[in-house]
């Protein structure tokens, strides 16, 4: 049985993918030595670069599973595809941008294996936006809050655990 699937949506990435192919496997052979089964699934969502032969040459190297679609049908297509070929008892969520450090990966299990929260989230400490767009994400988070009935977790970004 397989304990984490991490599913990966690419478009557009070949400048980060390298940088971060090499940053997942060190993340993977750490898991490897806790002696957790991992599956990896990256969908590449019609890249017009050159991601999908980086992709195609990452995964022969390090059997990971890639798709690569017929056209772009968007990120949230993209989880759901990854969602529906996962065998993980818990998935995560991971962007190839490095705007979330593969690193946190190992985080993320640990809460789950202390917590046994079905859902975990990664939620960044610090940000690095421009001020005009950190007064952008202020405003939106002040008016989701007023129409939602549900408390939002703020700055929660597409990098989580769940079960």
């Amino acid at each position: 049985m397989t304990n984490i699937s991490i599913i990966i949506p690419v478009y557009n990435e070949e400048l980060n993918l390298i940088i971060f192919f090499d940053r997942l496997e060190k993340i993977l052979r750490i898991l490897e030595n806790k002696e957790l089964s991992y599956e990896v699934i990256i969908n590449d969502n019609d890249s017009s670069d050159n991601s999908w032969e980086t992709i195609r040459q990452a995964s022969l190297k390090s059997n990971f599973t890639a798709h690569r679609f017929a056209r772009n049908y968007g990120f949230q297509a993209s989880l759901m595809f990854g969602l529906k070929k996962s065998k993980g008892e818990k998935v995560i969520i991971l962007q190839s941008d490095l705007q979330d450090p593969p690193e946190e990966i190992l985080r993320l299990v640990e809460e789950h294996e202390r917590t046994k929260c079905p859902v975990i989230l990664a939620v960044p400490s610090s940000r690095t936006d421009r001020f005009r767009i950190r007064n952008m994400r202020k405003l939106f988070y002040m008016l989701l809050d007023l129409v939602s009935e549900y408390k939002v977790i703020k700055n929660a970004q597409d990098f989580y655990l769940i079960t």
